[in-house]
């Protein structure tokens, strides 16, 4: 890298270096905010092949949605199949010009044999230093950690001036 601090490309300015304790108190902030909506999401019994809990269903698209317009996307919710879940499309950035990534994941879980569970597979517990509730590893967590992420970059790319573009989808 450069001697100022930077890794040679310009993306630091001069004197971040003294930032750094903000970007780390920034981090511990993204990092309980990424726990709560993960405890959040995990409460919403989004279990696709249940026709009762579809209203649990819509609930867990509308969260997955509020979480993309609170990054800027341009949000759709669609229903490709009559009587199935919907599919949360997002699109950050316009530049026809730029690279596209696609970031996706399924929003719905498995049924929980609950009595099978040590804790209520519902709610988001932490045991030993790891985290239990359905959908934490499939597919909420994963779904929460991409959608963290770009929150991330997009902060890093304000404090720089740039921009960038992305599109994001999750599913039932």
């Amino acid at each position: 890298g450069g001697g100022n601090g930077g890794n040679g490309n310009g993306c630091m300015a001069e004197g971040a270096a003294t930032s750094a304790p903000l970007m780390n108190l920034l981090k511990a902030s993204t990092d309980a905010q990424l726990e709560q909506s993960l405890r959040e999401f995990v409460r919403i019994r989004t279990v696709s092949s249940n026709p009762a809990l579809r209203e649990e269903c819509l609930r867990g698209a509308r969260f997955v949605s509020q979480l993309l317009e609170g990054l800027g996307a341009q949000v759709k919710v669609v229903c490709p199949l009559e009587d199935k879940n919907p599919v949360v499309l997002g699109r950050l950035g316009a530049g026809g010009d730029k690279p596209t990534v696609t970031l996706y994941g399924h929003y719905d879980v498995q049924p929980a044999n609950e009595p099978d569970w040590a804790t209520d597979p519902f709610e988001l517990n932490a045991v030993n230093e790891y985290l239990y509730g359905r959908g934490t590893s499939d597919n909420k967590g994963p779904i929460l950690a991409f959608i963290y992420a770009v929150k991330e970059l997009l902060a890093g790319l304000s404090l720089q001036g740039g921009q960038g573009g992305c599109a994001a989808a999750a599913g039932a």
